[in-house]
């Protein structure tokens, strides 16, 4: 203890580590193929690739390419190579932590909310005594008012909240394959950057939306389910498996897992899904796990340029209970 006392917080783990490479490929073949890191988030506009490693991250930021030109000047002439370093710390207690800082006569550079390896959450930038940048960063901010999104286990399968670096998986499974793609409500990806897109929009819990990946407890991800357009105590139901997987009733499971999280976790009074009509075997997964056909929409969204119709189903909190 000094003597301006402990600080207010614990330090927790370090959360991210972000290096000025050269040569981005090189650097991600390392990290990569050689350690195993998987490709989490790109920003392009700023020449950033996120790599998960574990629980934290690598952040690489390009500095030769004219996106990353930015950050060339702290490398120049020898200089190093590490941009900042992040260390996550709990409670975040802005003013009390701004007030010990004050003590030790540190200043802060710069305070926001920013995206961390655990989400985005309150983060200060601080430099130590030879100049270092450390960031921080406090707990991912989550509605106190919605249950955390949770890792679910079933008897075969484990649904954990879908990762940035989960494209990849997603694409070579499920989102480039014709066949997986010919009831979904788009046609299939040409392009890892269209999966990335969606990953994108999937990754962190809203008050309207909850996203799983389906894995075989070995972290790959073979499909996924979701719970989204959270309404007035009504949520839909989506999933998705890889071909490979099918017939297996992982998608039943699986499904029957996110039903439970919707009428146990978040208190819903109904489940609904939307699927295509002549998709018999998602039709079959629905009405096996209770639900009500309730009517078609006729020609209700464009596929491929065609107008679609859109099967309704259904399934009450009452019905839920009285099957369990």
């Amino acid at each position: 203890m000094t003597e301006h006392g402990h600080p207010p917080f614990k330090l927790d783990a370090l959360d991210h580590v972000v290096l000025l490479v050269s040569d981005l490929q090189r650097t991600l073949d390392f990290y990569c193929d050689c350690l195993g890191a998987k490709v989490e988030r790109r920003l392009d506009k700023i020449a950033l690739v996120q790599l998960r490693a574990g629980d934290s991250l690598i952040d690489l930021i390009a500095y030769s390419t004219p996106e990353g030109a930015w950050a060339k000047s702290q490398v120049a002439g020898g200089g190093r190579n590490m941009e900042h370093f992040c260390l996550r710390i709990a409670p975040f207690d802005d003013a009390a932590i701004r007030g010990y800082l004050a003590k030790h006569e540190i200043a802060i550079a710069d305070s926001s909310e920013r995206y961390g390896a655990k989400g985005t959450g309150p983060s200060i930038y601080i430099k130590d005594a030879d100049g270092n940048t450390v960031e921080l960063k406090g707990p991912p901010k989550t509605d106190p008012a919605k249950p955390p999104h949770r890792i679910i286990t079933t008897k075969r399968l484990t649904l954990r909240p879908i990762r940035f670096s989960d494209a990849e998986d997603l694409f070579a499974w499920c989102f480039s394959d014709e066949e997986t793609m010919r009831y979904w409500s788009e046609p299939a990806h040409k392009e890892i950057d269209q999966t990335r897109a969606f990953v994108a929009r999937a990754v962190g819990p809203t008050d309207q939306n909850c996203v799983w990946v389906i894995t075989l407890g070995d972290d790959r991800a073979i499909g996924f389910i979701s719970l989204y357009g959270r309404r007035e105590k009504i949520i839909g139901l989506g999933y998705m498996l890889a071909r490979e997987h099918r017939g297996k009733g992982f998608v039943t499971e699986a499904a029957n897992a996110g039903l439970v999280f919707a009428f146990d976790d978040w208190q819903m009074h109904k489940v609904r899904a939307d699927l295509d009509p002549r998709n018999l075997a998602s039709a079959a997964v629905v009405e096996r796990l209770g639900f009500t056909k309730e009517g078609v929409l006729r020609q209700d969204f464009i596929y491929n340029g065609d107008y679609v119709d859109a099967a309704n189903y259904g399934l009450l909190r009452s019905e839920w209970i009285e099957r369990r």
